[in-house]
């Protein structure tokens, strides 16, 4: 991480849960939370972002630890359907939600996340 770990986590946490707030506020059909359920679930994303972001992309690539970011943030939004009370979520909304964070991460890892860079060849 470039800018040391608070600066790269409050960039990843102000980023997720501005979409995951734009998601909940702009696609009400699909799914209906209020502000602090979106601030709860873009603070779990970003913890465990944060921590994968910290092994994937220095053991893989930046196309894998995106995907991974996608997925986590799938789930966590739909598996917060059972958790919050009054949160109606369909996989539409968490499935919206997960390529919006996706797309934020995107950027994140462009100026944020270091990679190795370093590929194998074979002899």
């Amino acid at each position: 991480m470039r800018y040391g770990h608070i600066g790269s986590f409050l960039v990843k946490w102000l980023g997720t849960v501005a979409a995951v707030l734009f998601v909940g506020l702009f696609f009400p059909l699909f799914g209906v939370m209020n502000l602090l359920q979106a601030v709860l679930l873009g603070t779990v994303i970003t913890i465990v972002g944060y921590v994968a972001d910290l092994f994937l992309p220095r053991m893989t690539n930046q196309i894998v630890a995106i995907s991974s970011d996608f997925a986590m943030a799938t789930l966590v939004v739909y598996l917060a359907n059972f958790l919050f009370p009054g949160l109606r979520v369909t996989w539409t909304f968490a499935i919206i939600t997960g390529f919006i964070v996706a797309g934020v991460e995107i950027f994140f890892h462009a100026k944020f996340v270091e990679s190795t860079g370093k590929r194998e060849t074979s002899p």
